[in-house]
């Protein structure tokens, strides 16, 4: 379900526009559990920074405090990609031939694994997969 502004003014009361918020660097500090009930920061750069469990920030997003815990709203872009470079990935011919034709993709190979730096959840046809993601 989309979450809009009014909806969360509905559930938790008056909303208190607080700034901008950097995910990545924490900017102004926001501390898990801890904020007063209604305020809100409308996240200004995308980042990880873990709030009452959530760590995907997209520019955009709201993270607004429910009176016990931060609360995302989504607002933000989370998910566009221009560029992806993925390594020791085993494509099949068909998937490849379908990805470069739809995205413009290029694919290369690297004698080094990949370690995840940590994992996003995204949900398919109503269940979460766990899904790891890379560094550059």
């Amino acid at each position: 379900m989309l979450k809009t502004a009014s909806s969360i003014t509905n559930a938790i009361g008056a909303l208190n526009y607080k700034g901008t918020w950097n995910a990545s660097t924490n900017n102004p500090t926001l501390t898990s559990s801890v904020g007063v009930k209604g305020d809100y920061y409308v996240v200004s750069v995308a980042g990880s920074t873990n709030l009452n469990g959530e760590t995907l920030w997209g520019v955009g997003d709201m993270a607004v405090f429910n009176g016990s815990a931060w609360q995302k709203v989504d607002g933000g872009d989370t998910g566009a990609f221009t560029d992806v470079t993925v390594g020791n990935l085993t494509i099949t011919s068909t998937l490849a031939a379908n990805l470069a034709a739809s995205a413009n993709a290029t694919f290369a190979t690297s004698s080094l694994p990949l370690v995840p730096e940590g994992y996003i959840t995204v949900t398919i046809n109503g269940a979460n997969k766990k899904v790891p993601y890379y560094g550059v």
